[in-house]
């Protein structure tokens, strides 16, 4: 799960849903150590195995960290006293790829924004791969911050425009039932199919003019392993994972009470093959990404 800043959620930007799913994968790598390192590194197999694609097109994977480099993005954030703060910034500050490794950097402000926040959202990675469409990507994401208080709100049409196409809500969909047809529907329809909650809108009306948008937020019947279900946490697992590959006790222990024991072994073994890749800087931290993102192991 990748604690995402509530802020950075309710953003706006031309990113097809492949590069915000490589952004979100290079965040969750880099969470950690957003304060203590200006660069972090990444196997280019790591991130193809997360977004299932060819490792060897390097011209997809070059164009797709341009576009995270090149492409600005703003967003809003709220205070606690409902001013405004707003921000326009690049997703990453330079990216390099050698060898295999991904080394890529974050700008110094947009650093503390991310590691520091006052209120996160909690983001499934895995949940993110499902989603097809970059329109039903942004409204699950912009609903998901307000699942347990069941809303987001009034939002004007305009807002929502801007969070969901990224583009300027006078120039795009001018007329809402063309939005309504053409993006909210089709949105709507593909959260409530393979995401972990369920939404529904509420129109505010000014006479016969549609103006805002309230979503009402609910889980799904089924949630995604990790997120409802509880498991009887193994000790053996929480002892391998604490001593071996030296995941704090919270942490493996929220691990433990997340995953099946046959789940979290197979992983185990995944890790153990990859301790002798000289690559490998810290494999706890592999190992809870391997578990987040169901890495699949072939043995050799």
């Amino acid at each position: 799960e990748l604690r995402k800043h509530v802020g950075a959620i309710h953003t706006h930007s031309r990113l097809t849903v492949v590069q915000k799913q490589v952004a979100d994968f290079l965040l969750l790598n880099a969470f950690d150590n957003l304060l203590t390192q200006e660069q972090h590194r990444v196997p280019v197999s790591e991130l193809c195995n997360h977004l299932n694609f060819n490792s060897k097109n390097t011209n997809f994977l070059k164009e797709t960290l341009r576009a995270l480099r090149s492409y600005p993005i703003e967003w809003n954030q709220l205070d606690k006293d409902g001013n405004e703060d707003w921000t326009t910034s690049s997703i990453v500050a330079e990216a390099n790829i050698k060898n295999g490794i991904i080394t890529y950097s974050y700008g110094p402000a947009l650093r503390q924004k991310l590691a520091s926040p006052e209120v996160y959202a909690l983001l499934d990675v895995r949940i993110q791969v499902r989603f097809k469409s970059v329109h039903a990507l942004n409204l699950w994401q912009n609903c998901y911050r307000f699942a347990k208080v069941g809303s987001t709100g009034l939002i004007s049409i305009d807002q929502w425009k801007l969070l969901l196409l990224g583009s300027d809500p006078a120039t795009t969909y001018r007329e809402f039932k063309d939005f309504k047809r053409y993006v909210l529907d089709p949105s709507i329809e593909t959260v409530n199919t393979v995401s972990n909650i369920r939404v529904s809108p509420e129109y505010k009306k000014q006479g016969r003019k549609v103006v805002g948008i309230k979503f009402l937020i609910e889980p799904a019947v089924q949630q995604p392993l990790n997120l409802a279900e509880k498991f009887e946490i193994d000790q053996e697992a929480l002892k391998t994972l604490v001593e071996e590959f030296g995941i704090e006790q919270s942490k493996a222990t929220e691990v433990c009470s997340g995953y099946p024991k046959d789940y979290i072994m197979e992983k185990i073994v995944y890790a153990r093959s990859q301790k002798t890749n000289r690559r490998m800087r810290n494999i706890g931290g592999w190992l809870i990404r391997a578990l987040e993102m169901d890495f699949k192991f072939t043995p050799s």
